[in-house]
């Protein structure tokens, strides 16, 4: 009776057996295609002149120009438990990438436990390609155009200045300002902001 019942229900194992390999084929790489059109975008490409003037006067991100005691009262004012100078200018991808990993961190944490100011050190001339590059760049954070980078040699908020980038302030609570003018992968931002997150 078992040996019947076992070769009754063999032909029918077999039939959906075979259904489900025929899933598996080379068709497959076809419907992840269709399913995840990313998979078909390339490189984004360089923007052309015609692109970047719409982009500059596109309505968006600008930067807010002023000095550094300007800049210093808002970051006085501010009552977050962590705020962080990011100190960029438009050609420095390095500066770039911090911004980035910077953002993807606060989008882990509670945005309002930490605060990021994208502090523009570009020629207050430039002001139309620092937003152009901050639009670019996708920069989300408040974003600080500085009319006289040269104070920040003397600046609490960076001491030990020594004019190179990436540079990077920490400001928070409890904890002294720390200043770094070094590059960071994401990993070691994480690290490194731990102890003001905790």
């Amino acid at each position: 009776m078992k040996r019947v019942l076992f070769l009754g229900l063999l032909p029918i194992v077999a039939f959906f057996g075979v259904i489900q390999l025929a899933g598996c084929g080379s068709k497959s790489h076809d419907n992840q295609e269709v399913l995840l059109p990313h998979r078909q975008m390339g490189e984004p490409k360089e923007l052309s002149g015609k692109e970047a003037q719409a982009l500059m006067n596109a309505e968006g991100k600008s930067a807010r120009s002023g000095s550094l005691l300007v800049l210093e009262s808002f970051v006085r004012q501010d009552t977050a438990p962590l705020i962080i100078l990011n100190f960029w200018k438009k050609d420095c991808k390095d500066c770039l990438d911090l911004q980035m990993y910077l953002q993807n961190i606060q989008l882990s944490v509670q945005e309002d436990r930490m605060k990021i100011y994208a502090v523009n050190l570009d020629a207050p001339a430039d002001s139309n390609q620092v937003n152009l590059a901050l639009r670019k760049a996708g920069i989300t954070s408040n974003v600080f155009q500085l009319t006289d980078p040269k104070q920040l040699a003397q600046s609490k908020l960076t001491p030990g200045w020594s004019d190179t980038l990436p540079a990077v302030s920490l400001l928070g609570g409890e904890f002294p300002g720390a200043f770094y003018q070094q590059n960071f992968s994401e990993n070691e931002l994480w690290a490194l902001l731990q102890p003001f997150l905790l």
